[in-house]
């Protein structure tokens, strides 16, 4: 309910719920169906476990999103994703990331953690979240990742 959908592509959301469960077979979300979302309360968001690629801009200046919930098929965050999303504190299912893109969480300074795979690349993807630690497998390339990063990291 709330959700504007069209032969399987989400555009928006208009509705009232804190937490948004985006329906299984939605195969694309339009850039930006979250960004400067004023009028909705969005604090929580979960995605469909089939879903692999957040788009560009998707949730910018969502100031009152907290949580993320990936979908365990989930690869990649766009630029700009959750830029601006400065209530961000919990983004979970991320082992499964292979790219963050550009700037995709700047200004989330109340993100701590991520736990990522052993092959994520994040160039200038993290930038902007002063609390963000990253845990990631002992040796992986994530590790170096965020060693060139002076991303503060926890090998497991």
């Amino acid at each position: 309910e709330g959700f504007v959908i069209v032969r399987n592509i989400l555009f928006g959301y208009y509705g009232e719920s804190e937490h948004v469960v985006i329906p299984e077979g939605v195969e694309q979300i339009e850039k930006g169906a979250f960004s400067f979302t004023f009028r909705s309360p969005v604090k929580k968001i979960t995605f469909p476990n089939s879903y692999t690629y957040i788009e560009d801009g998707l949730c910018y200046g969502s100031v009152e999103l907290q949580e993320v919930i990936l979908g365990s098929s989930t690869q990649f965050i766009g630029n700009d994703a959750f830029c601006s999303c400065y209530a961000l504190r919990s983004i979970t299912n991320t082992e499964n990331l292979t790219i963050i893109g550009f700037t995709a969480f700047n200004g989330a300074k109340k993100l701590e953690k991520l736990s990522i795979g052993d092959s994520c690349r994040f160039p200038n993807g993290l930038y902007g979240c002063p609390s963000l630690t990253i845990e990631a497998p002992k040796g992986s390339s994530t590790i170096e990742n965020a060693k060139n990063a002076g991303i503060p990291y926890i090998e497991i």
